[in-house]
């Protein structure tokens, strides 16, 4: 499996660990997400989509590579929300 986000990639620390971290994520704006349109041409722009942070809950592996993420209380709630984090 390849992990999904090399910029969140910590020190190895040679087991796995759980950070709380804030990341940069995307989202399409509502237009974007609503009114695609086949074709970007000289009277449809493009538009960019909005960027913004937000709190979550890194999974990395014992080479310090980030595995998955999920919001913090959704990791509370799970299984592994015994864990140290």
């Amino acid at each position: 499996m390849q992990p999904i986000n090399p910029h969140v990639y910590i020190t190895p620390t040679g087991h796995y660990e759980v950070r709380i971290r804030t990341v940069d994520l995307v989202r399409l704006k509502d237009d974007i997400a609503q009114n695609r349109l086949p074709m970007i041409n000289a009277t449809h722009k493009a538009s960019l989509p909005k960027l913004y942070e937000a709190r979550a809950a890194c999974i990395y592996m014992p080479d310090g590579k980030c595995i998955g993420i999920m919001t913090p209380e959704r990791f509370v709630r799970s299984n592994y929300g015994h864990c140290k984090v």
